[in-house]
């Protein structure tokens, strides 16, 4: 299997080896519903990222105005460009008064943190007063100000069980190990230890990692996930070798879904005794097995994908990276209480046996959260449902694209008349037949899984780095690889494999938004964070809450 392990590597590396080409073409212009756009006709081997590059104009927002584009776009295929605004004044950079208190229109260049310090305030009480704010500011953007003499808003403090030394093993295993990063540039130490979660530990030797990844034949999307997850925590197990530590990544197949013999006979033949993290496997029945292991030898286990509300529960102390869809739906219902307190929520049941188990999901929720009146009701009779003068937030879970196309064109025909807003599935992002305007007029919120924000000065490094090495964009899974491998070894440089009880303490390299735990060792560790699509300005905002 070991061969084909590798052939899967060279197609990866030969599905990513195509160059972008920008054409020398002149776009001409189309006006669509009012607005004037430009016509890119796609030359020869041209991308998304190419087109993006050349334009000056974010991938994301492509996407969103040619909802019928794939990752493979084709030669003479057209894709609508936001035509050049004439004439843009520079936004004012002092605070103006309104009835509601002070506003400020954002400039070119300025971030939240800026802002924050010149108005003596936080950045998570500027987030408070301005929910829908993404990541990163758009110039003329308007932020509210919090009034004279009101205090910011402070989030309690994790309080985390007393630390405890590591139990890291202290032999380079003898095995030999399938793509590995750099060797090492320190030599073995005999001892380690743990002297604080931050400048005092060093940890002097190389770091060993094993990611249980599934290569099963003939099953193309697995194998994909895989090798585009490898392939993004493989960069950033080079970053973290370039910090003075070495890092040896060691990937092993665990077979499809059904079949626990690999991990079995991986954990017979002590391939991963001397391991410092293991990373997977993705089937929860494989991940028990490896859960155990890992507790008797006190190594930490991350699972990357698993959404599973009860992964946990059968795997002991491992490291949940993917909120349940039941913890994000909360959490998105928590989310719209805070932001438009004084909405009407709907709960629209499509009555699909598919979407039966998301349904309940959200009336549960709605119920246990106190949601004053919530109505619960079909496509049909939304609009009987709708209140004027009040903010109307409607649940959707749907993952159907008909179901969702038609009860947006109804919406849209009431939008002048009522305040809406609209929350899908993440799988909307998906959809290629719907009028892009209907995302807009209904202010659509996607909660998902997992996304991330196209413009983070780190994932923006991590793109360069990956066109350079594979030639290609990096997808979800790639980019899931990286921010995992760099917050794990980071944590695990900093802190020896006590890390999980450290990190709820240390600024982490990537940031808090991005992983947020709770938990304890014995147990394990569960994201708290989630992230939603904003559709705003006709293109995809990341909002993490």
């Amino acid at each position: 299997m070991k061969g084909k392990f590798f052939i899967y590597i060279l197609a990866f590396l030969g599905w990513v080896l195509v160059l972008p080409s920008l054409g020398s073409q002149t776009p001409t212009t189309r006006l669509v519903k009012g607005r004037t756009f430009l016509v890119h006709k796609v030359g020869p081997k041209e991308t998304m990222y190419g087109i993006s590059r050349k334009y000056q104009v974010s991938v994301d927002t492509l996407y969103a105005l040619n909802p019928g584009a794939t990752l493979v776009i084709r030669p003479d295929q057209e894709i609508l460009i936001p035509a050049p605004k004439q004439g843009n004044i520079q936004a004012p950079t002092t605070a103006s008064e309104t009835q509601g208190g002070a506003t400020h229109v954002v400039a070119a260049g300025e971030t939240l943190y800026g802002l924050a310090r010149k108005y003596k305030t936080t950045e998570s009480e500027l987030r408070r007063l301005n929910p829908v704010v993404g990541d990163y500011l758009k110039v003329g953007e308007v932020l509210i100000l919090p009034k004279a003499g009101d205090q910011p808003h402070v989030v309690p403090a994790v309080v985390s069980p007393e630390r405890e030394r590591p139990t890291a093993p202290l032999t380079t295993p003898k095995s030999t190990v399938q793509p590995t990063a750099p060797q090492a540039t320190k030599p073995v130490q005999e001892e380690v230890g743990i002297k604080d979660c931050g400048e005092n530990f060093a940890w002097e030797r190389p770091i060993r990692v094993a990611l249980l990844l599934p290569f099963p034949e003939g099953n193309e999307g697995e194998i994909k996930l895989a090798t585009e997850f490898y392939a993004g925590f493989k960069i950033a197990a080079d970053a973290i070798s370039a910090l003075g530590v070495a890092v040896h990544v060691s990937v092993w197949n665990t077979g499809g879904s059904q079949d626990v013999s690999p991990t079995k006979q991986l954990i017979k033949d002590g391939k991963l005794n001397q391991v410092d993290l293991i990373v997977g496997p993705l089937y929860p029945t494989a991940l028990s097995q490896v859960s155990v292991f890992a507790q008797e030898k006190g190594i930490p286990v991350v699972t990357p994908f698993s959404r599973s509300a009860t992964l946990m529960d059968a795997a002991k102390g491992v490291i949940k990276l993917t909120p349940s869809r039941a913890w994000v739906i909360e959490r998105t219902i928590k989310y719209f209480q805070r932001t438009y307190p004084q909405s009407h929520f709907i709960l629209v049941d499509g009555q699909s046996k598919k979407d039966s188990l998301l349904v309940a999901h959200y009336k549960t929720q709605l119920e246990l959260l106190g949601v004053g009146k919530f109505v619960k009701t079909t496509p049909g009779g939304v609009s009987a449902q709708l209140k004027q003068g009040q903010r109307n937030v409607i649940f959707f879970p749907t993952t159907r694209e008909i179901a969702a196309k038609e009860l947006m064109m109804k919406l849209n025909g009431l939008r002048n008349t009522h305040t809406l807003t609209l929350v899908g599935t993440e799988e909307w992002l998906e959809f290629s037949t719907v009028e892009v305007d209907y995302y807009e007029h209904l202010q659509l919120h996607l909660p998902v899984a997992y996304q991330f924000h196209p413009e983070d000065t780190m994932l923006l490094d991590f793109r360069k780095k990956f066109r350079n090495q594979f030639g290609g964009e990096p997808g979800l899974a790639a980019h899931r690889g990286y921010e995992t491998g760099m917050y794990f070894l980071y944590h695990l440089k900093q802190s020896g494999t006590a890390f999980p009880i450290c990190a709820l303490n240390v600024l982490p390299v990537l940031g808090p938004k991005f992983f947020q735990f709770a938990g304890n060792k014995t147990d394990g560790f569960e994201n708290q964070s989630c992230r939603m699509m904003v559709f705003r300005d006709y293109q995809y905002q990341l909002v993490i809450f």
